[in-house]
C-alpha cells in the first residue's frame, strides 16, 4: 500500500492526510472518514461513489455533521480511494469531499 501512495504523502510506516496540509499523520486503516457530505447526501450515494475503489462493508452515515465512515474489506481499497481523492479532487452535488484514513481499524456500532 505505501509503495502506491506518491513519496510525498508516506512518512514512515504513516501517510499524510491528504486535505490538512502534510501536518498531521495517521496509519493506514481500512476505514476512511469523509467529510463535507452535502445535505443530500444518502448511505446509498456513499456506497455507490466509495463501491468504485473495493468492496465496501460498513457505512456509517453522519447526515447532521455532513460526513461519514466507510469501511473496505482491505486497507488497500481504502488506499486506492484516498490516492484517488488527492490525485483529483472528489465532488459529490456541488461540495469537494475530503477524506482521510480514520483511526480506527473497523466501524463498530
Amino acid at each position: 500500500l505505501l509503495g502506491s501512495l506518491p513519496p510525498s504523502l508516506v512518512v514512515a510506516d504513516k501517510v499524510l492526510m491528504a486535505d490538512a496540509g502534510g501536518k498531521e499523520e495517521v496509519a493506514p486503516s481500512k476505514v476512511l472518514h469523509v467529510r463535507n457530505l452535502p445535505e443530500e447526501c444518502t448511505e446509498m450515494d456513499m456506497r455507490s461513489l466509495c463501491g468504485q475503489y473495493g468492496t465496501v462493508e460498513r457505512v456509517l452515515h453522519l447526515s447532521r455533521q455532513h460526513q461519514g465512515f466507510v469501511e473496505f474489506s482491505s486497507v488497500e481499497e481504502a488506499g486506492a480511494m484516498l490516492e484517488a481523492f488527492t490525485a483529483r479532487p472528489m465532488r459529490l452535488g456541488t461540495r469537494v469531499l475530503m477524506a482521510q484514513y480514520s483511526n480506527k481499524q473497523e466501524i463498530t456500532l
